[in-house]
């Protein structure tokens, strides 16, 4: 499908590449007004913007197999509109993560415009790479998922909109990008551990205790539960300690520790995931993380 911005129009686009995209989906996906999924669209790149990217760079966008784009009528080219179009593609872009879309890199910000019958680019920027775990498989990209990526996306947009609203939620869904662009697996138990606790807001003394307790408000209350969140939690401090994390183990080969290691990092990922998917599509729940006394009142 042609990479196409009308006359007049301001856009931003991420340029990405899923490591799997159904075969039922159309080329194009109406997502919301003025945002857009061009699935194997034609990108091209202008001779003088393919010089200042170069090479590499023109190869890897034109050759992108997914392209969100968020489009707004304007002749201003100036880059007024680029905070809210970037928000927008943004917002999708983290909704796929949160369902475990697995891409082969973190992919390429856009933003540009059509003020003179041409396409231009104002600004180019690389989006940092989102680390799936180990031996996992990435779910398929399809309606579903973009259904559900809808959702997701407003509340995502919903809690950045006040600048005094969600601080706390800020935060943690902040500490949950840092997770996913984590390389080693204690750094990442580490930041989704962080983001699970903006979320239940543990007290002082009782941090262990209440992450335990509460957290299987969302990993469900089954005989296994308390066992996995405490060692998810405290390898989280071996992290946070700056431990040697296999001081935290006994009388295990250095390859379980490896194996167990990546599973709780894992665990902590799907916990994360979660506890943020259920939080933004379901506007009600969403409210009871608005400032730090609704989360007191929630818990």
């Amino acid at each position: 499908m042609q990479f196409h911005i009308p006359v007049n129009t301001q856009f931003a686009c991420i340029a990405i590449q899923p490591l799997s995209i159904s075969e039922e989906l159309p080329q194009s996906v109406k997502l919301e007004d003025g945002l857009d999924a061009l699935i194997n669209p034609s990108f091209e790149i202008e001779q003088f913007w393919q010089e200042q990217l170069g090479k590499i760079k023109s190869k890897d966008i034109s050759e992108s197999t997914l392209i969100i784009l968020a489009l707004i009528s304007s002749d201003r080219s100036d880059g007024w509109f680029d905070r809210e179009l970037k928000h927008q593609v943004r917002s999708i872009l983290y909704s796929l993560y949160i369902q475990r879309v697995y891409c082969s890199d973190g992919g390429t910000l856009l933003c540009g415009g059509n003020s003179g019958g041409s396409i231009s680019i104002r600004s180019v920027q690389a989006l940092d790479d989102y680390v799936w775990p180990r031996e996992t498989l990435t779910e398929v990209l399809n309606a579903e998922i973009f259904n559900s990526a809808i959702r997701i996306a407003k509340g995502v947009r919903e809690m950045y909109a006040g600048t005094k609203q969600y601080s706390r939620l800020k935060r943690g869904f902040e500490a949950w990008i840092d997770g996913l662009s984590s390389r080693r697996d204690d750094k990442r138990i580490r930041q989704f551990v962080r983001s699970v606790e903006a979320a239940i807001k543990p007290d002082i003394g009782k941090t262990r205790r209440q992450f335990v307790h509460r957290g299987q408000l969302f990993a469900g209350h089954t005989n296994q539960a308390p066992q996995i969140l405490g060692e998810i939690y405290d390898l989280r401090s071996c992290a946070e300690h700056m431990n040697d994390i296999r001081t935290f183990y006994n009388g295990i080969s250095e390859s379980e520790i490896d194996k167990r290691t990546a599973l709780r990092a894992f665990q902590a990922e799907l916990l994360a995931d979660y506890v943020y998917r259920q939080i933004f599509e379901k506007p009600e729940l969403q409210k009871a993380f608005i400032n730090d006394a609704n989360i007191d009142s929630f818990w």
